[in-house]
């Protein structure tokens, strides 16, 4: 019997790429994937990019202002609409650190507050949007 301790991979990070010329969403492409630790996707489309939103939110769109069709800035707001949803919605340590973390067990939910507390300190005056719910979590207010 494998006496050897079993981890769970770290998730990688998504990264979708808006851009409708070939050549340079492959250079992006190629550039975030080479270290091993980002899988990058590609859209042409803004419609396609909505589509690929709604399928598998993204940590990270990079997105071409300048698309045939449906603008950069439309596919935007439109994506924002899709979002935010969790406004307004508190969402437990435990839910933030599965998301944000893949939530490994070795990782103390504090870790969220501490985290949550260089956010705010960040945002500056837009940080009070952020609202700690006691002893349940965090949420987005508007």
């Amino acid at each position: 019997m494998d006496s050897a301790i079993h981890e769970s991979p770290v998730p990688k990070t998504h990264v979708l790429i808006v851009e409708d010329e070939p050549d340079i969403a492959s250079l992006i492409k190629h550039t975030l994937e080479r270290g091993g630790d980002t899988h990058a996707e590609v859209a042409r489309t803004g419609d396609a990019a909505i589509r690929a939103v709604t399928d598998r939110t993204p940590d990270l769109v990079i997105l071409d202002l300048n698309l045939p069709v449906l603008s950069g800035t439309d596919v935007c707001r439109h994506a924002r609409r899709g979002w935010v949803a969790n406004r307004n919605r508190v969402l437990s340590r435990d839910r933030l650190l599965e998301r944000v973390w893949g939530y490994d067990r070795a990782i103390e939910t504090r870790s969220v507050d501490v985290h949550v507390g260089r956010l705010r300190s960040k945002l500056g005056p837009a940080g009070r949007q952020i609202e700690t719910v006691v002893g349940l979590g965090y949420r987005f207010v508007e």
